[in-house]
């Protein structure tokens, strides 16, 4: 089993075809993937790609990363005001 660490599923040209994506990635040996948003927009997207496809990624991590990112965000405003 391998896994993706960084990527970019919602990028439209992927998305349009997320289980012919996930299947040759499969084919490969890939069968874990870790999405990464650049933005809080592309960070939803990567949770509803979760959402949708449980089983090459898992939502609850995502939901873990956002939080820690929202954290970073808060704390980085707070310090520079």
């Amino acid at each position: 089993m391998l896994t993706d660490t960084h990527c970019h599923l919602y990028y439209q040209d992927l998305r349009n075809d997320i289980p012919a994506v996930l299947n040759r990635a499969a084919e490969q040996g890939v069968n874990r993937f870790i999405c990464v948003g650049t933005n809080v927009q592309d960070s939803r997207e990567c949770i509803d790609l979760a959402n949708t496809h449980e089983k090459y990624m898992q939502r609850q991590e995502y939901i873990l990363m956002m939080q820690k990112i929202c954290q970073r965000i808060i704390l980085t405003r707070f310090v520079t005001c």
